[in-house]
């Protein structure tokens, strides 16, 4: 463990700037360190408010602190004596004497997470960046830090690795977006009634005998890999939501466009936007980097304020909305039995093979980088293996779940991950029994208009 080494030599890059290895981690470049720091400050180029994990040598902190655009520069640093070691190793007055700079240099994790909130209870947002030598050697007693970071780590990968697919998406949806009404309408329907979230994880097998129940009585939502399993158990749906920037997504459509409307987001793969032949509704996602600017073009449309995977941004909607009791049905965020998705969905050659062949460690998470397997607590007690990935997906739902106290939120049957403020139901009377008297039908359906006015300013706002 990095903090129970004695004090780490300091070393003379070739550049003849100072360096360092830890326990064979490369605290900085053993070439020209000061090069390297330019580069990790490239990816803030433009940034006002950053936040860094990892002190490292400075170096990549003076490149930072170097642009003109930088108002604040929060670093976080956990391990005490590597600290020391960049103090003792470099001169860092000018970067440590920096008005714009906040350090928060803590040796215990509670310290770390009081000040972080501290700090964030401003409202003020911040880019966050991970030094990686840092984060590698961050003290083991940091788990739940470790935990925040290894998610932070997988987003910031999957947002990289989409953004131009991303943004060939927007612009080849410009025409939906501008003709789609928005879910804002949609939402007195389900103010006040119950209503699921069907994912597509391995639970959803033994969900199906009570979603069969659920169906006249609450309204279902399904994500796009979920719709095919409930149209072929003969489960109505009253809505498909699609958020997969990828063309893939259109394949869970192969077996026919349900006549649910379709729920899309303007990164949604165009493929999946342009077949779909029912109704079509529009959610923007807030803040999203590549559509910042043209929130303003579409006002009251209807938003979700969280990222994460599309059934973070489905349980999102219902709540803005106002439905109650909340269930679940696929929602394990972990891999039950070693299986991330549900038998019947697309992905079931992630279920028929290994994880070290498919699924969470597969081709995908080798191209984006992703942590190894972590654990989390399970329903029914003990712990079991996920990803980073789910593992945010996962914290996503416990903090919209503790924001809405006064919701009543249920999973049913699942052998997955813990949700925290969540009734585990395994009955299906018990399942009934806390549904309230409703008659689920159709959503209601608005019309598209078509906009070419709209369409032009949209183009114009993305392409500045």
């Amino acid at each position: 463990m990095a903090e129970a080494q004695p004090p780490p030599a300091v070393e003379t890059a070739k550049s003849g700037d100072a360096t360092l290895r830890v326990n064979g981690v490369a605290v900085a470049s053993g070439v020209d360190p000061r090069a390297e720091g330019g580069k990790f400050a490239a990816a803030a180029e433009g940034m006002f408010h950053v936040l860094v994990y990892g002190f490292g040598l400075g170096y990549h902190l003076e490149a930072l602190l170097a642009s003109p655009a930088m108002q604040k520069l929060v670093v976080v640093e956990a391990n005490p004596k590597l600290m020391r070691a960049a103090l003792d190793s470099r001169d860092l007055s000018t970067v440590l004497g920096d008005p714009r700079l906040l350090l928060i240099a803590a040796d215990t994790e509670a310290a770390a997470a009081a000040r972080l909130a501290e700090l964030l209870a401003t409202g003020e947002e911040y880019e966050i960046l991970i030094h990686q030598p840092s984060f590698r050697l961050l003290p083991e007693s940091f788990t739940n830090l470790r935990n925040i970071l290894e998610t932070i780590q997988s987003e910031r990968r999957f947002a990289s690795f989409f953004r131009e697919q991303e943004r060939r998406n927007i612009i080849t949806n410009i025409p939906a977006i501008a003709a789609s009404p928005g879910v804002a309408p949609l939402f007195s329907a389900f103010a006040g009634k119950p209503a699921v979230v069907a994912g597509a994880g391995p639970s959803l097998d033994r969900a199906l005998r009570h979603l069969d129940r659920l169906q006249n009585r609450a309204h279902i939502i399904a994500v796009d890999t979920a719709a095919a399993v409930l149209a072929r158990n003969g489960i109505r749906f009253h809505a498909v939501i699609s958020a997969d920037p990828q063309p893939m997504s259109v394949f869970h459509f192969a077996g026919g466009m349900p006549d649910a409307p379709l729920i899309f987001l303007p990164t949604t793969h165009p493929a999946v936007v342009a077949m779909y032949r029912g109704r079509r509704y529009l959610m923007l996602q807030e803040r999203h980097s590549l559509f910042a600017g043209a929130e303003r073009l579409l006002p009251g449309q209807g938003s979700s304020g969280t990222g994460g995977s599309v059934s973070c941004l489905a349980l999102d909607m219902l709540l803005r909305a106002g439905a109650g009791p909340l269930f679940f049905a696929g929602q394990d965020f972990a891999f039950p039995h070693g299986m991330p998705y549900n038998r019947d969905t697309l992905a079931q050659y992630a279920t028929d093979l290994p994880l070290s062949a498919a699924g969470e460690r597969g081709m995908l998470d080798e191209a984006l980088g992703f942590a190894p397997p972590v654990t989390v607590p399970l329903e029914g007690g003990g712990e079991g293996g996920t990803g980073a990935n789910l593992r945010g997906y996962l914290q996503s739902f416990n903090e919209l779940i503790a924001a809405a106290p006064r919701t009543r939120f249920f999973n049913l049957d699942s052998r997955g991950a813990a949700i925290r403020g969540c009734r585990n139901l395994a009955a299906t009377a018990e399942v009934l029994g806390d549904v309230p008297l409703f008659k689920a039908g159709p959503l209601p359906l608005f019309g598209e208009k078509p906009d070419a006015a709209l369409e032009a300013a949209l183009l114009k706002s993305i392409a500045e």
